[in-house]
């Protein structure tokens, strides 16, 4: 008597599984839930009159950003005063216009390059490159007291400032052609009344915002990385004066840093540069944005393994146990090359998976991402070379790394992976009945 199994039931399964597979690591390696704010910036064949009233054909035009937030992200700390922003361009400026309402208008600094952020202040932070070296910043208070810096690198990573402030005479600041102004609607440092709002209105000349950081010339569709930020302390009105509250300030942010640190540029929104019909042009994400997740996952990695090592790893095995996505044994991209360095250091470079760009990322945390030669291509088509420094762990690591690859941290992925399960044992049932009535015999067994 002749008995079968439904064998083309389980190459349906197993061919479902795979498709499953694939969609979740397309889907994860998106990082849609990490992406950050997108403002798409209009070039303007008139400049606006830099006044700080924003009253100009050009402002009227464009809509606003969307409202500042907590600079953490927690949506139960919502701003108490509005504040939100729009941006323009020419060949020559980026032109960033802002409203901040507040009742309670004050400033005490009064002169440029100072520590303008003791007072309630605006900020901007600039990253044309994307690389998260030599990035600017600049700051503004309600007096019209500006203050801007040029970091090398961030501070975590032993960055310092370069600024007129620090180097008198020969630090880096913005040249007088920038333009600033502040408009205020109520009036400064006067407690017995109450205020509108103020509003600041910059030119920002784009060759200077590019200095030691080019990212090209600016043309249509051009990204850059920026951020925004409202420093805002709690004051009580003393007589004639204002007086600080003890006890932290508030920070407000256009795109949320996930916690109290401006200082971490690969966490900044992107500037999108359009030319063309005012408000026609739709939001263009970023096509390196996996690639920078996969290199800040491999960043973090390695931090994490250094604080229990003492040192870097050039194995991406002994890294898998310290990657926060699970992304490093080549999900998202190829698989890692990390060589390191004689000062201690690493450089670490992977491609995408289409194999079109190349990105570099050190220890430093300088970041770079640029299209791979195909050298470059070819030469990480065989990543996986056997190393005679890897150990019975390193190895076992290794073939684990499918694990890593389909194993995600996060809940999000599980309940996706219980969802999809359960489908599939439905597909399972449903191709077994299509089998038996068709009467497809796989793998016959006979008694």
């Amino acid at each position: 008597m002749k008995e079968t199994l439904p064998g083309c039931s389980l190459v349906i399964l197993c061919f479902l599984v795979g498709l499953l597979g694939v969609a979740l690591g397309e889907d994860r390696c998106e990082f849609k839930d990490r992406y950050p704010l997108q403002y798409v910036a209009y070039k303007t064949s008139k400049a606006p009159i830099v006044d700080g009233r924003l009253d100009d054909k050009a402002w009227q035009e464009v809509g606003w950003s969307e409202s500042f937030q907590d600079i953490t992200g927690d949506s139960s700390k919502t701003p108490y005063h509005e504040t939100r922003m729009k941006m323009r361009w020419d060949d020559e400026f980026l032109y960033i216009g802002a409203v901040l309402t507040e009742p309670d208008i004050w400033a005490n600094i009064t002169t440029d390059n100072q520590v303008i952020f003791h007072d309630n202040d605006f900020e901007f932070f600039i990253d044309p490159a994307g690389s998260t070296h030599f990035y600017k910043e600049f700051e503004v208070n309600a007096a019209g007291a500006q203050w801007s810096l040029c970091l090398n690198k961030p501070y975590l990573n032993g960055g310092y400032e370069n600024s007129s402030r620090v180097f008198p005479g020969h630090g880096w600041s913005f040249s007088s052609h920038l333009q600033s102004a502040i408009f205020i609607s109520g009036t400064l440092n006067n407690p017995k009344d109450v205020d509108d709002y103020w509003s600041v209105e910059l030119a920002v000349p784009l060759g200077e915002v590019q200095y030691n950081n080019s990212a090209g010339k600016v043309t249509s569709g051009s990204l850059w990385r920026i951020n925004f930020s409202r420093v805002q302390w709690h004051v009580v009105k003393v007589g004639d004066h204002y007086e600080k509250v003890a006890g932290p300030e508030e920070n407000w942010v256009w795109s949320k840093m996930g916690e109290v640190n401006m200082h971490l540029p690969e966490r900044w929104g992107y500037l999108q540069f359009a030319d063309g019909k005012v408000n026609s042009t739709k939001v263009k994400p970023d096509s390196q944005w996996t690639l920078r997740c996969v290199c800040m996952a491999l960043y973090t990695a390695q931090l994490r393994y250094k604080d229990v090592h003492g040192q870097y790893t050039n194995l991406v095995e002994e890294l898998l146990p310290f990657d926060p996505d699970a992304v490093l044994p080549g999900t998202c991209s190829s698989y890692p090359d990390i060589k390191l360095t004689k000062n201690g250091g690493y450089v670490a470079m992977v491609t995408s998976k289409s194999g079109d760009m190349l990105a570099t990322i050190r220890d430093d945390r300088f970041l770079q991402v640029v299209p791979a030669s195909p050298l470059e291509r070819l030469s990480r088509s065989f990543p996986l070379k056997p190393s005679r420094k890897r150990t019975c762990a390193a190895w076992r690591a290794t073939l684990t790394a499918s694990c890593w690859r389909t194993a995600s941290l996060s809940s999000r992925l599980m309940l996706s992976l219980l969802a999809f399960s359960s489908l599939a044992l439905l597909l399972f049932a449903a191709s077994t009945l299509a089998c038996e009535i068709i009467n497809v015999n796989i793998f016959p067994l006979y008694k």
